[in-house]
C-alpha cells in the first residue's frame, strides 16, 4: 500500500518530534525521511501523518522504536574492501608511533565497522595503545554493538571481505558461535572498544582523534547540515590525522574540506593538512 506524504505535512511532525523528544530531524534528507516515514506508517498500520502524530503524543515510550526506523542502520564488516586494504596496509602503519591512538567511528550503527578496524589494529599489535570509540544516536544499535553478537548467516561473507582486506587469520578466531544462528566476539575483543550515545547534530564530537570514520552518515543529511557536521568533525582531527568517508559521499565543496588531502590515492581516505 502506498501512502502519499507531502513535504508540507512532514514539517509539523518533525517540529513535534524536536519539541517533544529534543531530537532534530528537520535537516535530514527529504527523500530519506519520506521513505522511512512511509515504512513506519505501514509497520504500525497508520493511515496518515496525523495518526503518527497522535501515536507519539499518546505513547511517547514508542519513540525509541520509531527512531530505529527513522535512522538508517545499514552496515557490514569490511564493507568496501579497497578502503579496508588501505586502512590495513597504509593508515595503520602510519599510526604506529602515536601514543595513544585515538579512533572514533561516528554513526557506528551496530558496530560492524568498529570491530573491523579493531581486528586489523590487533593484528598490527596496536590494541594496547588504542582508544577506540563508536558512537550513534540509536540506542538499540548500540546495544547490539556492545554485545558483539551478529547473525551467523553473514559471517562467511564478512570473513571473505576480511581476508581480502589483508586479514591475517579468520574472523572466527575472534569469537564463537552461539548455537546455529549467531556469532559473538570474545569478551577480550569487546572490552577494547567503547560504544556511547552521541548525536553529532547536537553534541560535541570526540576530540583529538588520529583517525575518524564517518562512513555513509552525512549522505542522509541536507547539504547545510553536512557542512556544519563536517566542520565539527574537522575540529576533532589532530593535524595530519586521517578521515574516512563513505564511497558515495563527497564533501569537496565544503570550506573545511579544502584543508584535507587525498591519501594513498584512495577516494575514501583523506588527511588533515599539518598547516
Amino acid at each position: 500500500m502506498f501512502i502519499e506524504i507531502a513535504l508540507n505535512d512532514i514539517h509539523p511532525l518533525l517540529n513535534q518530534i524536536e519539541e517533544q523528544f529534543q531530537f532534530d530531524l528537520r535537516e535530514y534528507s527529504t527523500a530519506t525521511l519520506r521513505r522511512r516515514i512511509h515504512r513506519i506508517l505501514l509497520l504500525f498500520h497508520l493511515r496518515n501523518l496525523e495518526e503518527f502524530s497522535d501515536l507519539l503524543k499518546n505513547d511517547p515510550s514508542i519513540f525509541p522504536m520509531l527512531l530505529n526506523e527513522l535512522t538508517v542502520n545499514t552496515t557490514e564488516m569490511f564493507r568496501d574492501v579497497d578502503c579496508w586494504k588501505s586502512i590495513s596496509q597504509e593508515v595503520i602503519p602510519k599510526l604506529q608511533s602515536n601514543q595513544p591512538i585515538k579512533v572514533w567511528h561516528n554513526g557506528c550503527s551496530s558496530g560492524e565497522e568498529v570491530y573491523s578496524f579493531l581486528i586489523l589494529a590487533m593484528e598490527a599489535g596496536l590494541d594496547s595503545q588504542l582508544e577506540l570509540i563508536g558512537t550513534d544516536v540509536n540506542t538499540s544499535c548500540l546495544e547490539v554493538a556492545r554485545s558483539g553478537i551478529y547473525e551467523m548467516k553473514f559471517m562467511n561473507k564478512y570473513n571473505q571481505q576480511y581476508i581480502a582486506s589483508g586479514g591475517k587469520k579468520s574472523l572466527f578466531d575472534y569469537g564463537e558461535s552461539l548455537g546455529d544462528h549467531y556469532f559473538q566476539f570474545h569478551q577480550n575483543v569487546r572490552d577494547k572498544v567503547t560504544f556511547s550515545y552521541l548525536d553529532i547534530i547536537q553534541d560535541v564530537g570526540v576530540q583529538n582523534c588520529d583517525l575518524i570514520f564517518s562512513r555513509n552518515v552525512l549522505i542522509y543529511f541536507m547539504m547545510p547540515l553536512q557542512e556544519r557536521i563536517f566542520s565539527k568533525i574537522y575540529s576533532c582531527l589532530k593535524k595530519d590525522a586521517y578521515f574516512c568517508l563513505g564511497k558515495n559521499e563527497n564533501l569537496a565543496w565544503t570550506i573545511d574540506f579544502k584543508n584535507m588531502k587525498e591519501s594513498f590515492e584512495n577516494k575514501y581516505i583523506f588527511q588533515k593538512s599539518s598547516l
